[in-house]
C-alpha cells in the first residue's frame, strides 16, 4: 500500500514530455489502486485476511481509494500542465524569433543609413572638389585675364611704335616681322 501511496509523491518533473510521462503513469498507478482498493471489498476468504483486523483492512481500502482519487485528478492536472509549458515554450520561442528578426531589422537599418551617410559625404566631397577646380579655373581665368591687361597695356605701348596697335581687338592670322617684335593681318 505505501508503494501506491509512493506514487503519488513522486519526484516532480519539469518537461513537457515528463510532465506527459507523469500523467500516463499516474493513470496508470490510478487503476492499481482502483484494483487494491476493489480486493478490500471481495469476499475475505483464507489465512491472509485473517492477519488484519476488520479496521485494518477499512483503513487499508481507504488509503487505497483515496491515493486513486488522488492520482486521478492529479493525471489531468499534469498533462495540462504540459500543455501549457509547450504553450510558454512555443510563446517564448517566437518572441526570441521576434526579437531576432527586430535586431536584424535594426541593423540593416542602421547599415543602410550608414552606407546613405557615407554617399551623401562622399558626393559632398565630390562637390568640394568641383568648386575647388571650379574656383580654380576662375582664379586661373583672372589670372590670365590680368597677365592679358598687363601685356597688351605693355604690348600696345610698344607696338604703336611698331606698328601692331593698328589692328586693336583682332584675333586673326598673324604675320610678324622679322624679329617677331610687330606682326600684321595675314
Amino acid at each position: 500500500m505505501s508503494t501506491v501511496e509512493a506514487t503519488v509523491s513522486g519526484p516532480l518533473p519539469s518537461t513537457p514530455e515528463a510532465m506527459d510521462a507523469e500523467a500516463a503513469r499516474l493513470a496508470g498507478a490510478a487503476g492499481v489502486a482502483a484494483g487494491v482498493a476493489r480486493w478490500f471489498d471481495l469476499p475475505h476468504i483464507g489465512p491472509s485476511w485473517t492477519a488484519f483486523t476488520p479496521d485494518q483492512r477499512r483503513s487499508l481500502r481507504d488509503r487505497a481509494a483515496r491515493a486513486e482519487t488522488t492520482m486521478r485528478s492529479s493525471g489531468p492536472a499534469w498533462a495540462d500542465r504540459a500543455t501549457t509549458a509547450r504553450a510558454q515554450a512555443e510563446a517564448a520561442r517566437v518572441a526570441e524569433e521576434s526579437r531576432l528578426k527586430a535586431d536584424a531589422e535594426s541593423r540593416a537599418r542602421a547599415e543602410a543609413d550608414a552606407r546613405r551617410a557615407e554617399a551623401a559625404a562622399r558626393e559632398e566631397q565630390r562637390r568640394a572638389a568641383a568648386a575647388a577646380r571650379a574656383e580654380q579655373r576662375r582664379t586661373d581665368a583672372e589670372a590670365a585675364a590680368t597677365r592679358r591687361a598687363a601685356s597688351s597695356s605693355s604690348g600696345t605701348s610698344g607696338s604703336s611704335s611698331s606698328g601692331a596697335g593698328a589692328y586693336p581687338g583682332y584675333t586673326g592670322p598673324r604675320c610678324y616681322a622679322p624679329g617677331g617684335k610687330t606682326w600684321r593681318p595675314c
